[in-house]
């Protein structure tokens, strides 16, 4: 239906959303209504939660004081505390139309470690804040003049976004604090970089990155089930890892130091999928793991062993 035969029009801007089982025991779902006339509206919403979801109102006037107006209009919900680690849905309509939009709700199990301070080198792609919003973590957003002026030693956890180092080139001129950051305790978290721009001593120990493209469609596992990366703070085995897959365009570690423990086994082989290294009193990751595409769809085997990397310097 084109927006020209439609009053108003419905969108979820935030959807799908993530409710942590056990720990979130409310949800604010963001719905923008916008009056698609010109001239001045009122309007009755429905809203119509799956069962599990609880509301305070099933229905919520909205009166348009001007001509294509939109209005953001929060909607809070009640998390049951017995639901189920599945999908849900939330659904609202037009009363009188047929304008009628759902959002996706996702319930999982994953625990976030409470008060972790995560600063993020912003990537090539921007997911990175959104997802630790769902997971309850407040990102701070890296830049030359913060690392400059506040270093870095505030912070849990870098995370250095997907080809990072080729969209912020000056993120390289960095690295001196990066290490030193990691060898006092630090966690600095590195996402699939370009080959181009990789050079070994942007990590503590080389790492020698393909010249070519990584493959897809490979079977992952984990080559260490007992190491806290797959049991701190959420258990993950190979079922978790299913669907998950190497970035495509970006280049596999084929060569690293023995300092690395590959952690991820691919097709049954040890691989630079995942490698880990303990440096000083903190700790280095690489993983050359497509996140985008998992987090868009909350894949929960995704999220736990995102959450699990985070918390390395909480193993203690």
């Amino acid at each position: 239906m084109d927006n020209r035969d439609r009053t108003v029009t419905l969108t979820f801007p935030r959807a799908p959303y993530l409710v942590r089982r056990g720990y979130d025991e409310q949800l604010e779902v963001t719905l923008v209504a916008t009056n698609q006339t010109d001239k001045l509206l009122e309007a009755v919403l429905t809203i119509s939660p799956s069962p599990g979801l609880g509301l305070h109102t099933h229905q919520m006037p909205i009166r348009f004081d001007e001509v294509r107006q939109s209005q953001t209009l929060p909607i809070a919900i009640d998390i049951h505390p017995r639901v189920y680690d599945r999908d849900y849905i939330l659904t609202v309509q037009v009363d009188g139309t047929p304008e009628i939009q759902h959002a996706r709700i996702h319930v999982a199990d994953i625990h976030s470690p409470d008060g972790i301070v995560v600063a993020v080198a912003p990537g090539e792609q921007d997911f990175m804040a959104q997802t630790l919003d769902r997971l309850g973590v407040d990102p701070f957003a890296l830049t030359d003049e913060a690392i400059a002026e506040e270093g870095l030693n505030a912070f849990d956890v870098v995370v250095v976004g997907p080809r990072a180092y080729s969209t912020w080139p000056e993120l390289a001129d960095h690295t001196d604090a990066l290490l030193a950051y990691i060898e006092q305790g630090g966690t600095l978290f590195v996402m699939p970089q370009d080959a181009s721009v990789w050079r070994a001593e942007l990590a503590p120990y080389p790492i020698t990155l393909s010249a070519d493209p990584a493959p897809r469609q490979h079977s992952l596992a984990p080559m260490d089930p007992d190491h806290h990366v797959f049991t701190n703070p959420n258990p993950v085995d190979g079922d978790d890892l299913s669907g998950l897959d190497l970035d495509e365009g970006t280049a596999l570690p084929t060569d690293w130091d023995a300092a690395y423990t590959p952690l991820l086994g691919l097709d049954s082989a040890p691989s630079g999928a995942l490698l880990v290294k303990p440096h000083g009193a903190g700790h280095y990751v690489y993983a050359a793991l497509d996140w985008t595409n998992p987090f868009e769809r909350l894949h929960p085997g995704a999220l736990r062993l995102f959450v699990n990397i985070l918390a390395l310097g909480q193993d203690a």
